[in-house]
């Protein structure tokens, strides 16, 4: 996707491609890197961090996000 934004002179662009994966084109407006915030699997309020990213891609995984249920359990 960052290749076809390229490909279209896009030249800044923030994809949020899911619950897991962001893909970063360019800087943020304003200038510099786009800050995105890592979410603490152990409390969904708080955060672990932030990662600077520009032309750069990030994903995550975690348990905490699979669970099925079956007869009310």
């Amino acid at each position: 996707l960052l290749d076809l934004l390229e490909d279209y002179e896009v030249d800044s662009a923030l994809l949020d491609l899911g619950t897991s994966t962001i893909a970063a084109l360019g800087e943020r407006d304003g200038g510099g890197p786009w800050r995105i915030a890592l979410r603490d699997p152990s409390d969904g309020e708080r955060q672990l961090g932030v990662l600077a990213l520009s032309g750069q891609a990030l994903s995550t995984s975690g348990g905490y996000e699979r669970q099925f249920e079956e007869n009310g359990v």
